[in-house]
């Protein structure tokens, strides 16, 4: 069964790329080494992107922050840090 458009919303584009739309929001990668940090980064990575997206005023004022991965991985309870990763849900709850 072939989903359609609701009539109040445009259609999406056929290609879409938030680095060309936001080029000065969207992060690279970030190497985690031998740490099981990958819960940590994505969370502080697309926050960071999100947060420059949403602050966006068309006028390429906006700035995107660096948000700390290693807090969430030293610094809260809940974190088993690099040895045994953590939880990205719970992350975003910060």
């Amino acid at each position: 069964e072939q989903q359609t458009t609701p009539p109040h919303m445009p259609a999406p584009p056929a290609h879409f790329d938030a680095r060309i739309r936001w080029p000065e929001c969207i992060g690279t990668s970030v190497p985690q080494g031998a740490c099981a940090a990958s819960w940590a980064l994505a969370a502080s990575e697309s926050l960071a992107d999100r947060a420059c997206i949403a602050n966006d005023d068309g006028l390429a004022n906006a700035r995107r922050r660096v948000l700390s991965a290693e807090s969430l991985l030293t610094c809260h309870r809940r974190s088993l840090g690099c040895a045994l990763g953590g939880d990205v849900a719970w992350a975003w709850q910060l």
